[in-house]
């Protein structure tokens, strides 16, 4: 699963059954969160909010997000 945590409540805020596992970790960029798998597929989330960007990286830190 590909799990969002809202920051304000600590509750989910989606969830993403993947068919195979993530082959790297998650990317955030302009309200967009993209995984890609082992199988070779990307998926795409769209978070609803645009000022979810800034985790361009593969990898990293939460210093790459600028939400706060």
């Amino acid at each position: 699963h590909l799990v969002s945590v809202r920051q304000s409540n600590g509750g989910i805020g989606f969830s993403y059954a993947l068919k195979a596992p993530m082959a790297f970790q998650p990317v955030l960029a302009k309200g967009n969160v993209y995984a890609g798998t082992s199988d070779g597929r990307l998926i795409c989330l769209k978070t609803g909010n645009q000022d979810a960007d800034g985790w361009y990286a593969w990898g990293g830190n939460a210093q790459h997000n600028k939400i706060q």
